[in-house]
């Protein structure tokens, strides 16, 4: 994969990295592999941390959040795992700082917006 020169390892739908991430990138001492001469390789020479979204990605307890994020829509899941790690997470600290439940609201859903502030 190229995510060892872009430095993207997770990429999100419909999205498109201009930018390099640089930051664990680096230059090391090797040889090249036709004339065996001595030069600088750059490359990703780490490992990839597993992101929070496969803890937090794949399932969720919230009623009916957890049949309304897992919709299945044109043989594709409607909402990627970046979206249902940000609901739980939201979830968990607002049910640890205000014991309150926590529901999801879609941004392209205004109405529903609309009808839980009123």
């Amino acid at each position: 994969r190229d995510w060892r020169e872009s430095g993207v390892a997770f990429e999100y739908r419909f999205t498109s990295h201009l930018i390099s991430n640089r930051t664990m990138g680096a230059y090391v001492p090797g040889k090249k592999k036709d004339t065996r001469d001595s030069c600088l390789v750059r490359g990703f020479w780490g490992d990839i941390v597993q992101s929070p979204y496969f803890a937090f990605g794949v399932e969720t307890d919230i009623t009916p959040e957890n049949k309304e994020l897992f919709k299945v829509v044109n043989t594709q899941q409607r909402y990627t795992a970046w979206v249902v790690t940000e609901f739980n997470l939201t979830a968990y600290l607002l049910m640890m700082e205000k014991g309150e439940l926590h529901h999801y609201v879609d941004s392209e859903d205004s109405k529903k917006k609309e009808e839980l502030l009123k």
